[in-house]
């Protein structure tokens, strides 16, 4: 997904400078980018550094490390976490960046691939409204919207509970098809009937109803992902007393399904749980 948004930038015209934690080459010094070989020397010829990164651990190591980004950037830079991660995580760069005179954002996005590469994203931003005042019309450079959902972390308790609502509902639909099927009913006719009522003219719902009709699910939000979201949204429920059990059902499905070994798969693959073909 960051090579999309970085692509969004540069057709925006913007000069950038990349650098990509695997070995994967990038096709975006192609459109123009400049490649940096560390993630250190990206911060040190930026003013403002995105990263994307995978999970807390890369956050912690990109950011935090002792070769990390903070450990070069300059009191004035802006850093911006578009990572799905903790939002305690973020609590904890922006009082680390704080230290160092950085200011900065936790930005993660409602969106996957598609929506990265066609610039569609919604941003769900949490820091200081100045700050983030001042990268807005970056963020809508690769998104439709960019929203500012309060403090330091913020941005992320809005992802993290937008996900578990997806989470949820991924796995209502794959336990439906389980009832009806158990019940007899053909599995393309119940999806046709899904799709024509009310909860099926979801635009969410519609990308994964064909998923269920082939029994093929090529990831575009992977379930290993889900998982891992769910396990951020307990964490903090945990952390802020609030009683979520439908939340913990449903990360128990996932957890199964990931143990099945379907965690590259698409989270709605948790479905397989249930299929009986």
């Amino acid at each position: 997904m960051g090579t999309e948004m970085a692509a969004n930038l540069i057709r925006a015209g913007h000069s950038l400078t990349v650098y990509n934690r695997t070995s994967r080459p990038t096709p975006l010094t192609g459109l123009g980018a400049r490649l940096a070989p560390s993630a250190r020397a990206v911060a040190g010829a930026a003013t403002i550094t995105f990263t994307m990164l995978a999970d807390n651990q890369a956050v912690e190591e990109t950011v935090l490390g002792d070769q990390g980004l903070l450990s070069t950037m300059a009191p004035g830079q802006v850093l911006v976490d578009c990572s799905t991660v903790s939002p305690t995580l973020a609590e904890r760069v922006a009082a680390a960046a704080a230290a160092c005179g950085v200011r900065t954002l936790d930005a993660p996005v409602a969106g996957s691939v598609v929506p990265a590469r066609e610039g569609t994203l919604v941003f769900m931003v949490g820091g200081e409204r100045e700050v983030f005042e001042q990268v807005r019309p970056l963020l809508l450079a690769m998104g439709k919207d960019a929203l500012y959902m309060g403090g330091h972390g913020r941005g992320l308790s809005a992802k993290v509970a937008v996900n578990t609502l997806l989470g949820l509902t991924t796995a209502a639909l794959a336990e439906a098809c389980a009832l009806a099927t158990a019940a007899g009913v053909p599995l393309d006719s119940f999806l046709e009937v899904v799709g024509q009522s009310a909860v099926g003219s979801s635009p969410y719902l519609r990308t994964k109803l064909p998923l269920l009709a082939r029994g093929e699910y090529p990831a575009a939000f992977s379930l290993d992902h889900m998982y891992k979201d769910l396990g951020f949204a307990l964490e903090e429920a945990h952390r802020l007393t609030v009683s979520m059990p439908a939340a913990a059902a449903a990360l128990a499905e996932f957890t199964a399904a990931r143990a099945l070994g379907f965690g590259t798969e698409d989270l709605m693959a948790v479905a397989r749980l249930w299929r009986r073909d």
